[in-house]
């Protein structure tokens, strides 16, 4: 069965969601391969962990390039951590 929504979608919405409660909140790499996973299961919608990652950086990178999602995504160390961490916000 071909799922409905694309792993772009899947993100986005997962993103449109946590803004819905939020003007931003912040999440890391695993979040992205733990919760958008599990946010699309939910849904019937299943992708493997690793194609949300790539389509991920291709979401921030089309950020970079001023492409606009209605967020913004910001990355930032978190002292201690090896895992990247993102701030998103709705723009």
């Amino acid at each position: 069965m071909k799922p409905t929504m694309t792993v772009n979608e899947v993100i986005r919405n997962w993103i449109r969601d946590s803004l819905n409660f939020h003007e931003e909140f912040t999440c890391s790499s695993v979040h992205i391969q733990s919760q958008v996973v599990s946010y699309g299961t939910n849904r019937n919608i299943y992708h493997t962990p690793d194609m949300y990652s790539r389509e991920w950086r291709k979401i921030r990178e089309d950020i970079r390039y001023e492409k606009d999602y209605g967020f913004t995504v910001q990355e930032f160390k978190k002292e201690g951590e090896l895992i990247k961490w993102y701030r998103v916000t709705r723009s």
